[in-house]
């Protein structure tokens, strides 16, 4: 069943790849953005480097509407508590292909909860801002 989901995954993105011409005025180079799927965790970590340098987008999959914001929020869309971060992250991808940004860095709201995760995504900060020039 993983599979399946798996192989009709790719089949979708790459018919959104080679169907969707980019859109006319597309200018996505160097933009970054942040997708992030929340449940009922707080997000205090916005608030903080590097993740305050860039505009966000929260996918809501809970009732819980308390959690952090800043000036950096573009939009917070409510959705059904289905599947995992990774259905958040597919939905964001096939409805927005048109415009989504240069880089779009997907994180669940949970990446503060261990220190491993947490470094991890620091290091993916570190690169985009290395390589994103």
């Amino acid at each position: 069943m993983k599979r399946l989901i798996l192989l009709l995954f790719i089949g979708i993105l790459l018919y959104c790849i080679t169907a969707n011409p980019v859109a006319e005025g597309f200018q996505a180079e160097n933009k970054v953005e942040m997708v992030i799927a929340r449940y009922n965790e707080s997000l205090d970590w916005i608030k903080q480097e590097p993740f305050n340098r860039y505009p966000i987008i929260i996918y809501n999959k809970g009732s819980n509407t308390n959690f952090a914001m800043t000036d950096k929020v573009k939009k917070v869309i409510s959705l059904k508590n289905l599947g995992k971060c990774d259905h958040t992250y597919f939905h964001h991808i096939v409805n927005n292909y048109n415009n989504l940004a240069g880089v779009t860095i997907f994180l669940p709201g949970s990446i503060d909860s261990r220190n491993d995760k947490y470094v991890k995504t620091l290091k993916i900060f570190d690169n985009v801002e290395k390589y994103n020039t």
